[in-house]
């Protein structure tokens, strides 16, 4: 991932600066793969913890492992669509915030704290307001999203930077959710009435 990075990086200076020209595709490529190997960084960092055990055999067949990791792909999927709005100015700014919102409330209504699950999942539900917040604050601030007119004015620079980083940190709480809820045991559920 590293190599590939760097490479992308690469690609992003000669084609921007040689060329003059950026293909949207090596920017997309670039974005999506720092967001993922921020991913990684992570699980690394939590398997290879003091203490760490290792996973039961029952491992990922939770419920609540699926509604989060349903959440983490939904939030990469979200930031891959930010980056075409972003480096071509086409496509809509979906903010799909609402599979965030139901697995931090799965998890809310378990009633336990399966592995520490309900911190993040509080931090998770925050970051989605503060996502939506600050990226009405861009659209509206820069234009309705007009990649083209960009952010002048420092305000508006660190408007649309919050925005980028919130995301990220909104994609690895829920990506840490999903690696604790995958220990959980296949009974592991909230039941509705």
């Amino acid at each position: 991932a590293v190599i590939a990075q760097g490479l992308l990086g690469r690609a992003t200076v000669l084609m921007g600066i040689e060329k003059g020209r950026l293909p949207a595709e090596i920017s997309i490529a670039h974005a999506g793969l720092a967001e993922a190997f921020f991913c990684i960084t992570v699980a690394l960092a939590w398997v290879l913890r003091p203490g760490h055990a290792p996973a039961p055999a029952n491992a990922g067949g939770s419920p609540l492992f699926r509604w989060c990791a349903a959440a983490t792909a939904t939030v990469y999927v979200q930031i891959l669509l930010g980056a075409l709005i972003r480096h071509t100015g086409s496509g809509l700014p979906w903010h799909l915030a609402g599979v965030v919102y139901c697995a931090g409330q799965r998890v809310l209504e378990t009633g336990d704290d399966p592995e520490r699950l309900r911190r993040p999942a509080l931090l998770a539900m925050a970051f989605v307001l503060a996502q939506l917040a600050l990226g009405m604050g861009a659209a509206v601030w820069l234009g309705q999203f007009d990649v083209h007119k960009g952010a002048r004015e420092p305000l508006q620079i660190w408007v649309r930077n919050l925005h980028l980083g919130t995301g990220a940190l909104l994609l690895v709480t829920l990506f840490l959710m999903t690696l604790r809820a995958w220990r959980l045991p296949p009974t592991t559920d909230v039941t509705r009435t």
